[in-house]
């Protein structure tokens, strides 16, 4: 009814010519590299993955920030001395404008 695609026979027994067969010592060699070549690739992909994190929340940031600037309203931010200032309307326009670009950079 059915027949085999192919037939594949694996012998075990007898070494390929010309190549000597792995000591342990060299088996062990090989298992501790691909155990590092892993780990350095779980830390790389974790590093990304902070990376595109923060990067995530720098851009939610900036979003808001320029939010809050075209709302509109009354501004303040902390003088030199600590206390509150008010913003004037040409002091807004210039930290939108720089909110804007902060938003653009993040969220690309």
């Amino acid at each position: 009814m059915f027949e085999p695609l192919a037939r594949i026979v694996i012998d075990h027994a007898a070494p390929k010519p010309g190549v000597a067969p792995k000591t342990a010592t060299d088996q062990e060699m090989e298992f501790r590299k691909r155990r590092l070549q892993q780990a350095e690739a779980d830390a790389k992909a974790q590093k990304e993955a902070q990376a595109a994190e923060e990067k995530k929340r720098n851009c939610q940031r900036a979003t808001e920030q320029v939010q809050a600037f075209e709302r509109g309203g009354r501004i303040t931010r902390y003088g030199p001395n600590g206390e509150q200032q008010f913003m004037n309307e040409q002091e807004v326009q210039a930290e939108l404008a720089n909110a804007k670009k902060a938003a653009d950079s993040w969220c690309k």
